[in-house]
Formats: C-alpha cells, structure tokens, sequence
C-alpha cells in the first residue's frame, strides 16, 4: 500500500497544478483573447474628456483595459455597454477602463458618452498616433495590461466585458 503513495500524491499535485493555471486561461479562451507573451506596454499619454492629461504608466498597479475604439464604429458602439458595466463592477477595485476614442474629437466623443449615458473614462487620439503605435488595424481592438504593465492579451472585435468570464479574467489578473 505505502508503495502506490508517492505516485497518487504526485498525481493529485499535479492535477491541481493544472487546474490552478487553466483557471485564467480558460476565461482567455472563452473571451476570444489572444493570450501573448508579456511584454511591457509602451508608454503614452492622452488627454481625457474632462481635459485631464493621463499617462498609461499612471495606471501601474491596477489591471487595464486598454480599449481603441471611434463613435461611428458599429461594432464598437455595440461593447461599450459591456465596457461600462466592466467598469461599474471593477472599477472601485485594482481595475481601470483606458478607452481610447481613435481620430475624433472630443465634443463629438462626448455627445455620444452622455446620449448612451456611458461613464467609464475616455482619451482622446485625436491624431491617432497611439492607436499606431500599438499597430491597430481594425476598431474595436483591445489589449489587457496587467498591474505591472506588460500586456498579456489582444483581440480585435467586440467582447462582451460586462459578462462573468470576463469580470473572472480580469480579477484573476488582480490577484
């Protein structure tokens, strides 16, 4: 009997090993995020609506959800619901929304946050040099910097953020 010890106390160390790491992986996947190798965020700043200038490196220490997106963007304007329920759930905890409205400018962003009655905070790209420097192709398309400031994940479309797996990804990266 004390032979077969080892082995099954290896086998359930093991197991739980795997099931400890497929926790956030398994909300990558279910989200359609691209999980990437982690690589410190470049650096920026923007201004935001209410005219505050915002740094991404200011947000070190929370989880980021660096999001591109523009007004006139179907797609875009169908996640931002999500985005702001997101934001409502996490954002009194070590989470912050950067969305990033690509090529417009502000009073036109901002007619269209208070019609949707969105609040979640906005920075404005208005020579979309930003949204070039993370190469973005296509709009909505979002990154996740994680507390230390290395992005971990990309996805180009919308997602719905305000749903379980997603509220789950992001506090796993918290911890």
């Amino acid at each position: 009997m004390k032979k077969y010890i080892m082995p099954v106390l290896f086998l359930i160390f093991m197991l739980s090993l795997a099931m400890a790491g497929a926790d956030d992986t398994d909300h990558f996947a279910k989200l359609g995020v691209t999980r990437i190798d982690p690589r410190e965020a470049d650096d920026f700043k923007l201004r935001s609506l209410d005219g505050k200038t915002v740094r991404l490196s200011d947000m070190r220490g929370k989880v980021v959800l660096l999001n591109f997106w523009a007004t006139w963007c179907g797609p875009c304007v169908m996640e931002v619901n999500d985005i702001d329920l997101l934001h409502d759930t996490l954002g009194g905890e070590n989470f912050a929304v950067m969305a990033v409205s690509v090529g417009e400018d502000g009073k036109k962003v901002s007619r269209f946050m208070e019609r949707a009655g969105i609040d979640f905070p906005v920075y404005l790209d208005t020579d979309t040099s930003v949204a070039r420097k993370y190469q973005v192709r296509g709009i909505p398309t979002t990154y996740i910097v994680d507390s230390k400031g290395f992005l971990v994940g990309s996805v180009v479309g919308p997602r719905e953020w305000g749903g379980d797996d997603s509220i789950a990804l992001m506090r796993s990266l918290m911890d």
